[in-house]
């Protein structure tokens, strides 16, 4: 994965034990990419995101994506 988005860090406290839920545990996922990050948000949802998790994006005046995840 790029390391060039400096949102995309691994040092810190792990929000999903902080919440007690794994990524697998949401229904629903919303992104707002800069341009440029669309691949990133989306192989990141494709690789831990539950199976049939939503995946909504904002994308300025071009609206909203919704994209369900399949086996």
């Amino acid at each position: 994965m790029p390391q060039e988005f400096g949102w995309l860090s691994a040092g810190g406290a792990c929000g999903h034990e902080l919440l007690g839920a794994a990524p697998q545990d949401f229904d629903l996922v919303f992104a707002y990419p800069w341009p440029g990050e669309e691949e990133v948000i989306e192989g990141l949802f494709e690789r831990y995101a539950g199976d049939s998790a939503l995946l909504l994006t904002f994308h300025g005046l071009d609206g909203l994506r919704l994209r369900r995840k399949v086996r």
